[in-house]
């Protein structure tokens, strides 16, 4: 995903998920923030996360590669609940287009905010409910539920309300 001009990444985690041999699965959540040319308009937070395979001995360690396999969403979380967008799919084994050798990202605008504030909210990114077929002979799943990125606090008007979780 190509960002507007002036997003930066405010919070990254990730997580390894398993191994097999010589290859790893990771999962990462990212939030990242831009306040656009005039930071008086408002504030955008897009969340987005990663799910990759990467080579863990030498001589290619820390190299991506392509998984056989991915299962994955991108989400957010607010204190009241949590959102995530479908669950994003590559890889021949589930009759789909082939995973890339590199990192499989999916993005979106969580929310928009106007400046100035008397109150204060709270959201996270999330990459959820992930799964991963190693790229080894055995093809081994590997798999974890959540990893998030710490809570980013942000200001809103009087009288408005923060995000809530679209249902």
């Amino acid at each position: 995903m190509v960002f507007p001009a002036g997003t930066r990444e405010v919070f990254h985690t990730s997580k390894v998920i398993g191994h097999a041999g010589t290859v790893q699965a990771v999962h990462c959540a990212d939030l990242l923030t831009n306040e656009g040319p005039d930071p008086d308009e408002g504030l955008e937070v897009w969340v987005q996360n990663e799910v990759y395979c990467q080579r863990i001995t030498a001589p290619d360690k820390g190299a991506t590669t392509a998984c056989s396999g991915i299962h994955e969403r991108v989400g957010y979380g607010v204190p009241s609940s949590t959102f995530a967008q479908p669950q994003q799919i590559c890889g021949k084994l589930f009759k789909h287009s082939p995973c890339t050798g590199g990192r499989d990202e999916h993005s979106f605008l969580a929310t928009f905010v106007t400046p100035t504030s008397s109150r204060t909210c709270s959201i996270w990114a999330e990459s959820g409910h992930d799964s991963v077929v190693l790229p080894t002979a055995a093809h081994p799943t590997v798999s974890a539920a959540v990893v998030a990125t710490p809570h980013f606090t942000y200001h809103i008007e009087a009288g408005e309300t923060c995000i809530e979780i679209p249902l």
